[in-house]
């Protein structure tokens, strides 16, 4: 069975209204998985009473197109006191933290004249991936689920006691990417990070990483008083 076939007709309205054809959802293998597939066929731990329900965006190597890991989006999060969504998306339980590239990257990583574009959302790299096939334009779209999700555990060090840390900094992903010849580097993160000091750390900690790889970084912003929180949002346009 096909994966775009697992989705509802409200799924893929939701998607159409992002503009990310059928199509693409079909090669990013984006699935509709029940409480029980979730736990049983993706390695999804939650809390036993929770309903893990949803969609399921995997994520793939670009090289050796090998699945590295996924991401659940609940359909039914638990809300936290002030009635947030909490704990919405999920990875499968001890899976290392890697970077979400769209169908057909691994054409795109080695030429360092196709900017590569940074977004927080899977969906929002998929939205730019169509966007860039409808207007004939080559970009890399590419998903750090966070705006410090481009950091993550790297190994293992020993502290001045004696004792064993976890080590964190850029993600190995990140070396996929030729960065030589300023290849054009756009961060576009969601728009609270206008309203957001954290957010506006992270993505200028971000900057001062992909500017000593040798890329030229921008920046782009959503304007937060447009209704529109990520790219995904604003991809008709």
């Amino acid at each position: 069975m096909s994966s775009i076939s697992t989705l509802k007709p409200s799924d893929l309205d939701a998607f159409r209204r992002l503009r990310i054809p059928p199509e693409l959802l079909e090669t990013a293998a984006v699935c509709r998985v029940t409480d029980v597939q979730a736990r049983e066929n993706w390695g999804i731990r939650f809390d036993p009473g929770a309903d893990l329900s949803g969609i399921i965006f995997p994520f793939f190597d670009p090289v050796t197109g090998h699945r590295v890991t996924a991401l659940l989006r609940r359909d039914h999060p638990d809300l936290d006191t002030e009635g947030n969504p909490h704990a919405k998306y999920l990875p499968p339980w001890g899976d290392n933290r890697h970077l979400y590239f769209p169908p057909g990257a691994a054409a795109l990583l080695a030429d360092p004249t196709i900017p590569v574009v940074f977004v927080e959302a899977v969906k929002s790299a998929l939205a730019l991936t169509a966007l860039a096939s409808r207007s004939g334009r080559s970009l890399l779209a590419v998903a750090t689920g966070g705006c410090w999700s481009w950091r993550g555990k790297v190994g293992i060090r020993a502290t001045p006691t004696g004792g064993r840390e976890e080590e964190r900094g850029p993600l190995p992903d990140l070396s996929l990417i030729r960065w030589e010849q300023e290849r054009p580097a756009i961060i576009v993160f969601d728009a609270n990070i206008a309203s957001n000091p954290d957010v506006r750390a992270a993505r200028w900690a971000f900057a001062q990483y992909l500017a000593a790889m040798g890329a030229k970084v921008l920046f782009a912003d959503i304007p937060h008083d447009s209704g529109a929180n990520g790219p995904d949002d604003r991809s008709e346009e």
